[in-house]
């Protein structure tokens, strides 16, 4: 397989993660510069997890999700900008599931030269659903998002389990806030993608040992 799955923190550095931290932040700029009025370096750092998917065969970067942590018996991680659309009345629903620690989506992006060049190979797709088994490897609790509803990406987030908690306008972009528990998470349904996913997955690099380095079960939730 010419694409390799890298999991990493932008803090913790090796020789190999400070180039994949270099890379994405690269392409993180190209893909959000103009998409927010400004883009903060603060807002690259302060991930738990960074992610991305390479093609071996350029030593490209195709797509990157992060992650960050967020525990409720932290004021300071409630009161995060971050956090801040999700109400305590949210927080409450969400504990009442039993969930007191969460991971976050944040800035999925696929690098311009890739999005159109190969039709049938959906990078979003592809690295959307590995950060569904990053969650389900991960110790936290429940997985937020707030997810863009121009482009559709609520629609895709749903797609994988995650349920519609309200909306808001985020950067003058209407937002849709997400939530979803351990063991909710749906696959995708392309059985090719699926295929493709789980391979990603189990032949990963994982620099992080915030994730589990154990091989992902298989899962029997279908996307409808």
């Amino acid at each position: 397989m010419k694409y390799q799955y890298y999991l990493f923190s932008p803090r913790i550095l090796t020789d190999e993660t400070a180039k994949l931290t270099n890379q994405v932040y690269e392409t993180w700029k190209q893909v959000y510069d103009g998409i927010f009025e400004s883009l903060h370096t603060d807002d690259f750092y302060r991930n738990e997890v960074i992610t991305c998917l390479k093609d071996l065969e350029t030593d490209q970067v195709l797509a990157f999700h992060m992650y960050s942590v967020f525990d409720d018996r932290a004021k300071a991680h409630l009161e995060h900008r971050y956090m801040e659309p999700f109400a305590p009345e949210l927080v409450k629903r969400f504990q009442a599931e039993g969930a007191h620690t969460y991971m976050s989506l944040e800035y999925l992006g696929v690098n311009t030269a890739y999005q159109f060049s190969k039709p049938g190979f959906k990078v979003a797709d592809i690295i959307s659903a590995l950060s569904m088994k990053a969650f389900e490897a991960s110790p936290w609790d429940g997985l937020l998002a707030v997810a863009r509803m121009d482009y559709k990406v609520h629609e895709k987030a749903q797609r994988f389990g995650m349920r519609p908690m309200g909306e808001i306008m985020r950067a003058q972009y209407p937002c849709q806030l997400l939530f979803l528990k351990k063991n909710e998470t749906k696959e995708l349904a392309d059985p090719f993608l699926a295929n493709m996913v789980n391979e990603l997955w189990n032949t990963k690099i994982n620099h992080t040992t915030l994730i589990s380095d154990q091989p992902a079960q298989p899962r029997h939730l279908k996307i409808a």
